[in-house]
């Protein structure tokens, strides 16, 4: 009887972990960070935006994007780039936040980094 209680107590603290995993996945994905690289006629650069505001309409997140810098003509953003952390190891981090402008940006790309990424700091 006492080891049919302790499998019992061992399966519900199980669901209990798996549950609460699953809560801090859904969160963590909200606050998530969803790399582009932004193409203009002078250059390249990678931009940070979140997860949560790439939601804002209908379309896919690149095209929300795209139809967020369109409409308004300007997005203000993240501008990542590679760093070192604390540890030494390298991750993609913010580095500073700027305005990208609709009619200087030639093309949208998603960008898949190898590298840990760093959320946006909380404003």
């Amino acid at each position: 009887m006492r080891i049919l209680q302790c499998r019992v107590v061992v399966l519900i603290a199980a669901v209990l972990v798996m549950t609460g995993l699953g809560f801090q996945s859904a969160a963590q994905d909200k606050e998530a960070v969803r790399l582009f690289k932004i193409v203009s006629p002078r250059d390249e650069i990678v931009i940070g935006v979140t997860a949560q505001s790439l939601r804002s309409g209908p379309g896919t997140e690149i095209e929300n994007l795209a139809s967020g810098l369109s409409s308004k003509g300007q997005i203000s953003a993240w501008q990542y780039a590679v760093k070192k952390g604390d540890d030494g190891s390298l991750r993609q981090a913010p580095l500073k936040q700027i305005v990208v402008l609709k009619h200087e940006t030639l093309r949208i790309e998603q960008f898949t980094s190898p590298l840990p990424v760093v959320n946006i700091p909380a404003q």
